[in-house]
């Protein structure tokens, strides 16, 4: 294996801003990310970072042996990696510039940054213009999609395997599943306006308090604010304040939401099969300046494919279309996907709002036809995830 220092690399822990934090480093023997790169045509130095400033933290002279680091300058066959483990920040990409290319002298292209965002390619070109200098190379990477599958053969082991019976024809005790755990902003919006919309107990839901100390207290204004320039959100939010406010913990399969547990579990195999669509909330939403905004897939998207379960994704827009572009199949007509193209925040909010709303009314007749036309759409799905090789959840975009 062309990784150089394979016995041994460096995850580098900090926070945004350095002075808030104690940067750390953890030295890990191995990683999935290498499995689904071939790592062909060099040799590679790599690393994960959590946050951009991790090389004012820790100077890359102090990481990497002069003779290495003298290659990754000079010669045409080596190279720096440098993954975004598990995360998709914009934000890091300035911060690497600044330390790597114009503190480092490090050359652009001898730098492969590995990003969960498949829109982090566009980002680099805006900061290498800024910078008038070369792109760096840039893979986007579906580490969260490859667990997925890898999660499918493992349950197919396991005493007693049953495959999973979804969407059939039977009476169904709730309509949806939404999982959260972080309360990121869209989060509890949609909480609160499934509350208001008295959905709450249509849907197993999950709510409660976690490792980023986020309570209704808090955030209740910023729901407020964000839904302010629709008066039809406003106003609901407005009427079923003080039933908001007071909601308790809302838990599904488990009441230890502290943990970050990005992770497909059998505890909720169950669920689906007793329901007939999944509200995903994947991990950013908001488009505007301040908010992480690339297009992230992670295992809260693939739990419904590997389930067989149809869905809804409350993400940033071009979400779905990112799906299709990979080779999966989203659900229209069945499922009303115009929200994908809605680039107002609040509009997009009230777009997946109704749609939930309509899902959970279904008539029997409706709901029937739904079924039947859904089913082969997942089948699909959970064949094209289940069969992909390594090499087919990363690609190189620049």
């Amino acid at each position: 294996m062309p990784i150089i220092n394979y016995s041994g690399f460096p995850y580098i822990q900090t926070t945004p801003l350095l002075h808030d934090s104690n940067p750390c480093i953890e030295y890990r023997p191995d990683t999935a990310y290498w499995s689904v790169n071939e790592w062909k045509d060099g040799a590679y130095w790599y690393c994960e970072i959590k946050n951009g400033n991790a090389f004012d933290a820790y100077q890359i002279a102090s990481l990497i042996p002069a003779e290495t680091l003298t290659a990754i300058r000079e010669d045409n066959t080596t190279f720096l990696v440098v993954c975004n483990s598990h995360e998709a920040f914009h934000a890091i990409v300035d911060p690497l510039y600044t330390t790597l290319v114009l503190k480092e002298k490090i050359p652009p292209h001898k730098i492969m940054l590995i990003s969960e965002s498949a829109d982090i390619h566009n980002v680099v070109k805006a900061v290498a213009h800024k910078y008038n200098v070369g792109y760096m190379h840039v893979t986007w990477i579906r580490i969260f999609e490859r667990s997925s599958a890898l999660y499918d053969l493992m349950r197919k082991t396991l005493p007693g395997y049953k495959p999973l019976q979804t969407l059939s024809f039977k009476s169904y005790p709730k309509a949806f599943i939404n999982f959260n755990r972080r309360w990121r902003p869209h989060r509890p919006a949609i909480v609160a306006l499934l509350c208001a919309m008295n959905l709450l107990d249509r849907g197993y839901v999950s709510l409660a308090a976690s490792d980023d100390n986020i309570t209704w207290d808090s955030v209740y204004w910023w729901i407020e604010q964000s839904c302010r320039s629709d008066t039809t959100l406003s106003a609901l939010l407005a009427r079923n304040k003080s039933t908001i406010m007071n909601l308790p913990p809302l838990y599904i399969d488990t009441t230890e939401l502290m943990s970050n547990k990005a992770i497909l579990d059998a505890k909720s195999d169950k669920l689906y099969e007793d329901t007939y669509f999944s509200v995903v909330t994947e991990t950013n939403y908001y488009t505007s300046t301040g908010f992480e905004h690339g297009r992230f897939l992670s295992e809260k998207t693939f739990k419904p494919i590997v389930n067989a379960h149809p869905f809804i994704i409350a993400s940033v827009p071009g979400t779905l279309q990112l799906l299709r572009d990979i080779g999966y199949k989203t659900f229209s007509p069945w499922i009303d996907e115009r929200y994908d193209v809605e680039y107002d925040d609040t509009l997009r909010l009230k777009k997946i709002m109704y749609e939930i709303h309509r899902l959970v009314n279904l008539t029997p007749t409706e709901l029937h036809a739904f079924l039947i036309g859904v089913r082969p759409i997942v089948k699909y799905n959970y064949e094209v995830l289940t069969t992909r090789s390594a090499n087919q959840f990363g690609a190189q975009t620049l």
